[in-house]
Protein backbone atom coordinates (compact mmCIF):
# COMPACT_ATOMS: atom_id res chain seq x y z
CA UNK A 1 0.00 0.00 0.00
CA UNK A 2 2.87 1.99 0.44
CA UNK A 3 3.29 2.84 -3.01
CA UNK A 4 -0.39 4.46 -3.04
CA UNK A 5 0.85 7.25 -1.05
CA UNK A 6 -1.35 9.65 -0.07
CA UNK A 7 -4.48 7.46 -1.71
CA UNK A 8 -3.76 5.01 1.04
CA UNK A 9 -3.49 7.69 4.11
CA UNK A 10 -6.59 9.09 3.17
CA UNK A 11 -8.39 5.19 2.52
CA UNK A 12 -7.00 4.25 6.40
CA UNK A 13 -8.11 7.59 7.44
CA UNK A 14 -11.87 6.93 6.45
CA UNK A 15 -11.59 3.29 7.89
CA UNK A 16 -10.59 4.83 10.83
CA UNK A 17 -13.24 7.53 10.79
CA UNK A 18 -16.31 4.88 9.93
CA UNK A 19 -14.71 2.50 13.10
CA UNK A 20 -14.81 5.21 15.52
CA UNK A 21 -18.21 6.49 14.66
CA UNK A 22 -20.29 3.17 14.69
CA UNK A 23 -18.46 2.23 17.53
CA UNK A 24 -20.69 4.65 19.76
CA UNK A 25 -23.59 3.24 17.70
CA UNK A 26 -23.00 -0.22 19.47
CA UNK A 27 -22.21 0.96 23.10
CA UNK A 28 -18.55 0.43 22.32
CA UNK A 29 -15.51 2.35 22.07
CA UNK A 30 -12.09 2.74 20.40
CA UNK A 31 -8.77 1.87 22.63
CA UNK A 32 -6.67 1.77 20.05
CA UNK A 33 -6.06 2.98 16.76
CA UNK A 34 -3.64 3.12 14.77
CA UNK A 35 -2.41 2.29 10.58
CA UNK A 36 -4.58 -0.56 9.61
CA UNK A 37 -5.70 -1.83 13.09
CA UNK A 38 -9.01 -0.96 14.91
CA UNK A 39 -8.91 -2.24 18.83
CA UNK A 40 -12.06 -1.75 20.61
CA UNK A 41 -14.01 -2.95 23.63
CA UNK A 42 -17.60 -3.57 24.08
CA UNK A 43 -19.64 -4.39 27.14
CA UNK A 44 -21.35 -7.86 24.77
CA UNK A 45 -19.84 -10.10 22.31
CA UNK A 46 -22.84 -9.47 20.44
CA UNK A 47 -22.47 -5.89 20.29
CA UNK A 48 -18.89 -6.42 19.04
CA UNK A 49 -20.12 -8.73 16.36
CA UNK A 50 -22.50 -6.12 15.42
CA UNK A 51 -20.31 -3.71 15.34
CA UNK A 52 -17.65 -5.18 13.16
CA UNK A 53 -20.69 -6.18 10.62
CA UNK A 54 -21.81 -2.21 10.84
CA UNK A 55 -18.09 -1.08 9.43
CA UNK A 56 -17.79 -3.90 7.02
CA UNK A 57 -21.23 -3.14 5.59
CA UNK A 58 -20.38 0.48 5.58
CA UNK A 59 -16.51 0.22 4.11
CA UNK A 60 -18.40 -1.85 1.58
CA UNK A 61 -20.51 0.71 0.11
CA UNK A 62 -18.06 4.07 -0.11
CA UNK A 63 -17.20 5.19 -3.07
CA UNK A 64 -13.45 4.06 -3.26
CA UNK A 65 -10.57 6.30 -5.20
CA UNK A 66 -10.38 4.04 -8.16
CA UNK A 67 -6.72 4.05 -7.99
CA UNK A 68 -6.91 1.71 -4.99
CA UNK A 69 -9.57 -0.39 -6.43
CA UNK A 70 -7.45 -1.18 -9.56
CA UNK A 71 -4.19 -1.33 -7.46
CA UNK A 72 -2.57 -5.08 -8.45
CA UNK A 73 -1.59 -5.78 -4.44
CA UNK A 74 -4.42 -7.63 -3.12
CA UNK A 75 -4.07 -8.14 0.90
CA UNK A 76 -5.73 -10.10 3.19
CA UNK A 77 -7.62 -9.21 6.27
CA UNK A 78 -7.72 -11.08 9.05
CA UNK A 79 -10.15 -10.41 12.04
CA UNK A 80 -9.44 -12.26 15.11
CA UNK A 81 -12.00 -12.34 18.27
CA UNK A 82 -11.16 -12.56 21.53
CA UNK A 83 -13.96 -13.11 24.47
CA UNK A 84 -13.01 -13.20 27.43
CA UNK A 85 -15.90 -15.35 29.64
CA UNK A 86 -16.24 -14.01 33.51
CA UNK A 87 -14.80 -16.93 35.01
CA UNK A 88 -13.12 -18.75 31.85
CA UNK A 89 -9.22 -18.60 30.09
CA UNK A 90 -8.75 -15.94 27.47
CA UNK A 91 -8.41 -16.83 23.64
CA UNK A 92 -5.72 -15.57 21.67
CA UNK A 93 -5.16 -14.70 18.30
Amino acid sequence: MACLGQVAAECLATFQQVAVRTSARHAGFVVECTEGLIVAAFDEPAAAALWALSVHHELLHMDWPPELLRHQVRSTTATCWAVQPAAGPQEHC
